[in-house]
């Protein structure tokens, strides 16, 4: 991608998904009227300073992800004010080591995506405190802990998606109207907490397979009118299978509990109409 002049009213320059190499040239901050800006599924490198987004006064929606960047945010010579007002950022695989400070401010970001970073350490609750916010990606990382405490979840978060990280210690709560839910792959060691149905009222899609999760399956988990997946495959979960659970079988189109210890039996009929498409019970003690 070459230099080019100030295109005084470019609004939207979207160039994903081709095959362009080369680092991204800086005149693009000439664009001052950009409000949306995707260079995502290319072969760019180089380094991109994300404190230079605030020359763009209008931008609202960045996506640089799937390239060869290094992405880098300088946290001690910025003022977070000075940055546009975003509704969408996706940094995937830009080599990210922090979550950018000047997050904290952006009270109308309603899609954030920094998964397949090199981010570590803990996941800031100023995150949580984001009104906007509908989607937050945050996989693949090296995230180890949440920092507390945790405001009461009532925000509009949807997608919440934390698999494949380091995070250990107790279940964090839960946004309650989210729709998907991944906390797979992580080092979660605590029971389920029997009231945790309260927070799937519209969920979807749930998964907190391979942890190392105990005790059993609360009894809240039933009966949810939206839940279509729900994993809890290879953690340490023991006790009886709720009966309630296959009796919503009418929902249900995975049910995923797999290398437990899980005893007890099955019922002999599910219910009709029954949805449930893949049931995978092995490596428990079920008679």
């Amino acid at each position: 991608l070459p230099e080019f002049g100030n295109i005084c009213s470019l609004d939207t320059f979207d160039l994903s998904n081709n095959s362009l190499e080369g680092p991204i040239p800086v005149s693009i901050f000439n664009l001052r009227e950009l409000r949306i800006l995707s260079l995502s599924s290319n072969n760019f490198t180089g380094s991109f300073l994300l404190n230079d987004i605030q020359q763009l006064k209008n931008l609202s929606s960045l996506d640089l992800s799937c390239n060869s960047l290094s992405i880098n945010y300088n946290h001690t010579n910025s003022s977070h004010s000075s940055f546009p007002k975003i509704t969408t950022l996706k940094l995937a695989s830009g080599n990210l080591r922090r979550i950018p400070g000047f997050l904290r401010n952006q009270s109308t970001l309603g899609n954030l995506d920094l998964s397949l970073n090199q981010i570590h350490g803990e996941i800031p609750n100023w995150i949580w405190r984001l009104s906007s916010l509908s989607q937050l990606n945050l996989s693949c990382n090296f995230l180890v802990t949440l920092q507390g405490p945790f405001p009461n979840l009532t925000s509009n978060l949807a997608v919440l998606d934390l698999h494949s990280n380091q995070l250990q210690g107790q279940i964090p709560m839960l946004p309650q109207l989210a729709t998907y839910l991944d906390y797979s792959r992580n080092n979660f060691s605590s029971s389920i907490p029997v009231n945790i149905g309260d927070f799937l009222m519209y969920t979807m899609f749930f998964s907190f397979s391979r942890n190392k999760l105990n005790g059993s399956i609360p009894e809240s988990m039933c009966n949810k009118p939206y839940l279509q997946v729900l994993d809890l495959s290879n953690n340490s979960l023991s006790g009886p299978i709720p009966q309630c659970l296959t009796a919503m079988s009418w929902t249900l189109a995975v049910l995923n509990l797999r290398g437990n210890k899980l005893s007890g039996t099955l019922p002999d009929n599910f219910p009709q109409p029954c949805s449930l498409q893949t049931l995978d019970l092995n490596g428990n003690v079920i008679g």
